[in-house]
């Protein structure tokens, strides 16, 4: 999101609803909840930088195949911080999570709510072991619309499955504000986005199936309105 600048040597920018000015200045902490705290210019710039790639992936999924997705944030990951995180983030064995996930995709379409349902979305929450939850929704509102209201209002809650190991290296090597910790937070995003893409293809729905992490803005969309 670019900056707007309201007078000179003040920058304010605006995300999950909350505004940033440079003219206050504090200390800002690791955080995956967008700007929750009142920051400098130069830290909003590095924070930034996750969100230009969050940008990159949502077209990313619909122009690359798995494989070359895996590639090119792997591929980011190495350069940004070095290849033996990067490794070790890809030899997680996430096949127990794609699992879990396709057990409840199909708990889903066996709820009574299923009638009602209009768009699936999956948040996990990378400050909390990881924790995933399933919203079942009554509303959806296209990607090109810009707005993402309709994934705060559901009819229905599933819990799903938990990644520890990915919240194990987040907090050890992760975070949002230097260079080397969005490399290592986009890939780990990436590759939970990849489980859940494999989970989301033996599932048979007309609906739109997105996927974020906690207060991420925007969602990404796997699957829209066919």
């Amino acid at each position: 999101m670019a900056f707007k600048s309201d007078t000179e040597g003040a920058v304010s920018i605006k995300r999950s609803a909350v505004t940033v000015t440079e003219a206050y200045v504090n200390m800002c902490k690791k955080t995956s909840k967008g700007y929750t705290l009142i920051i400098g210019k130069r830290e909003i710039e590095k924070m930034d930088l996750i969100y230009d790639y969050l940008d990159d992936i949502q077209g990313d999924i619909f122009s690359l195949d798995r494989k070359e997705l895996e590639k090119k944030y792997f591929e980011i990951c190495k350069h940004t911080v070095n290849k033996d995180i990067a490794q070790k983030i890809q030899q997680v064995d996430l096949n127990n999570y794609t699992a879990s996930l396709i057990q409840k995709f199909q708990q889903i379409l066996q709820h009574s709510a299923i009638k009602d349902l209009t768009a699936i979305y999956f948040e996990y929450d990378i400050d909390n072991n990881w924790e995933g939850t399933f919203f079942l929704c009554p509303d959806y509102i296209s990607l090109s619309e810009e707005d993402d209201d309709w994934a705060a209002d559901w009819i229905e809650v599933v819990d799903g499955p938990s990644l520890p190991p990915f919240s194990e290296i987040y907090d050890q090597y992760g975070g949002f504000e230097e260079d080397d910790e969005a490399g290592v937070t986009i890939y780990l995003i990436v590759r939970t986005i990849l489980a859940f893409m494999a989970s989301a293809q033996f599932v048979n729905t007309d609906v739109p199936v997105c996927i974020a992490y906690h207060d991420q803005d925007p969602i990404i969309r796997i699957k829209e309105d066919e």
